[in-house]
């Protein structure tokens, strides 16, 4: 199954791609400020803000293997 990590998946194009590629089998590891409402076991939601380098590094190092990256967050 490919990983794709997608920021900003809390609303909008962000969580219509998450949403989609859930869909699809991918395993989506999604990074947003806020809580998110998708609710599936391929869905793998982390808090964080993309502008601290370090809560990035700690997330990028808990997922094995990214197959593709969408950066979504402004």
């Amino acid at each position: 199954m490919p990983n794709v990590m997608i920021t900003g998946t809390t609303r909008g194009l962000g969580k219509t791609l998450a949403e989609f590629y859930v869909e699809q089998g991918w395993q989506v590891y999604g990074l947003a400020r806020s809580e998110s409402t998708i609710q599936s076991s391929n869905y793998h939601h982390r808090i964080v803000d993309i502008s601290d380098w370090n809560s990035v590094d700690t997330v990028i190092s808990e997922i094995k293997e990214i197959d593709m990256l969408i950066n979504n967050s402004s």
